[in-house]
């Protein structure tokens, strides 16, 4: 009995030294899909928000708006650009990271952002790509909006997707 203990409490023990990934950080993120009527996607493009003013700018500027759907475009508009939380007072101490990702990976379900690693002064963020098994190969655009601390503003950034 002893014995199961404590080997019960050293595989708890290893799993959770093996769960804690160096240099980790906290975030939230959100993300939105739109359909699009590009036909080849483009290489992701990273944008640091760090103000209203940015946020609203960055939404009537962005170079994607030609191809994009605008129903689709005016809910994630909605959804991000005028979200209440996204205030002075919340600028302060957090930024926004919003990567722009266009994906024609066949069958997928949604995107969701496992990881943010800081680490040899770059975020590295690592996104799953759900598969359903079901659909077709047709170009979606993401938005993805994560919530950082201010200090991890303008950092490089590399995303990877599996």
């Amino acid at each position: 009995m002893k014995r199961v203990t404590i080997v019960s409490l050293l595989l708890c023990l290893l799993i959770l030294i093996t769960a804690c990934t160096p240099g980790s950080i906290g975030f939230k993120a959100q993300i939105y899909s739109v359909d699009t009527d590009k036909r080849y996607p483009n290489p992701d493009t990273y944008t640091y928000i760090k103000s209203v003013d940015e946020l609203q700018t960055y939404y009537e500027a962005s170079y994607y708006n030609e191809f994009s759907k605008e129903d689709g475009l005016k809910y994630v508009k909605e959804k991000v650009r005028d979200n209440k939380k996204y205030n002075d007072e919340f600028f302060k101490n957090h930024c926004l990271l919003i990567i722009y990702h266009m994906d024609e990976y066949p069958f997928s379900s949604g995107h969701k952002v496992r990881s943010v690693v800081f680490q040899d002064d770059m975020i590295n963020i690592d996104i799953y790509r759900g598969y359903n098994g079901a659909g077709n190969a047709a170009i979606t655009e993401y938005h993805i909006v994560i919530e950082l601390d201010v200090k991890y503003a303008d950092k490089e950034v590399k995303a990877t997707y599996s």
